[in-house]
């Protein structure tokens, strides 16, 4: 399992400037705070978990370079919070769940695959609703792509016309 102190240096800091030593630092301190159900907006965030730094600058472009590199694990709003379900889903270790490779510890090679899975995942959601998005707000519809899918949407929506070029769906 991962020691969590590896992540803080003295003085309750993260222990370099990377954006995941950062993050990583961001949740554990959100984790101990108990602040998953708190909604702030960006500088407030900024001045409770870079409190160390004197300058509020510094600590908004901290905040701001985790918010960057790892937006998913936020809310999208005005005021925003850590969306605990999905740190909790790809950052189990920070909640102390071992995982079950190799001992019970967390390889890079595994990190990098479960942040890889998550963000696919999350693609093909916002591609699906994308696509079911468009679909229900057309008037006219042209597919020669291979493998279309003949979505119900198809069905439902009255279109002006509606083509699929049948030879392009032959494999």
């Amino acid at each position: 399992m991962v020691r969590m102190q590896q992540y803080y240096i003295q003085d309750n800091r993260p222990a370099s400037s990377s954006a995941k030593d950062l993050f990583i630092y961001c949740v554990k301190k959100v984790i101990d705070g108990n602040r998953f159900s708190q909604s702030m907006m960006h500088n407030q965030w900024a001045a409770i978990l870079f409190a160390y730094e004197k300058s509020s600058t510094a600590r908004i472009d901290l905040m701001s370079k985790v918010k960057r590199e790892y937006s998913t694990y936020f809310t999208h709003m005005n005021k925003y919070s850590f969306d605990e379900e999905k740190i909790r889903r790809d950052f189990p270790y920070l909640f102390g769940i071992e995982d079950d490779e190799e001992e019970g510890e967390y390889t890079t090679d595994s990190l990098i695959r479960d942040a890889i899975k998550a963000a696919n995942k999350e693609l093909r959601e916002e591609l699906k609703e994308h696509t079911e998005f468009l679909v229900n707000s057309s008037r006219l519809v042209f597919s020669t792509i291979s493998n279309f899918e003949l979505s119900t949407n198809l069905y439902k929506n009255r279109f002006d016309n509606l083509i699929v070029d049948e030879a392009s769906m032959m494999d």
